[in-house]
């Protein structure tokens, strides 16, 4: 019943995807959680040519806070880098449409 951080920069959108579906398979741990990685905004402007998956249904409920930072160094680094929490109705929006057993794909 304890908060988690979940610190995931730039990971692979299908590591989210098991990460939600994983969280979402005990009641209430999703909402729990604050992650500090790629802002699931990003995967929905990008090109998707399959069904919606985990990312894509828990867009709607959630939270998240944009870290924008000066890189001198390397302005493309870290530049979709955000803050999220996951509202009451994620773990719902996740399992939606997930086939049986939790496995996306």
């Amino acid at each position: 019943d304890k908060p988690t951080l979940l610190y995931m920069p730039h990971c692979d959108r299908g590591l989210y995807d098991k990460l939600l579906l994983v969280q979402s398979s005990c009641a209430g741990a999703l909402e729990r959680c604050l992650l500090l990685g790629n802002t699931f905004e990003s995967y929905r402007l990008r090109i998707w040519s399959g069904p919606p998956d985990a990312v894509l249904r828990v867009l709607p409920t959630l939270t998240a806070a944009d870290i924008t930072a000066p890189w001198e160094d390397c302005p493309t680094a870290f530049n979709d880098l955000a803050v999220t929490s996951f509202g009451p109705d994620a773990e719902r929006a996740v399992l939606a449409t997930a086939p049986a057993g939790g496995e996306e794909r």
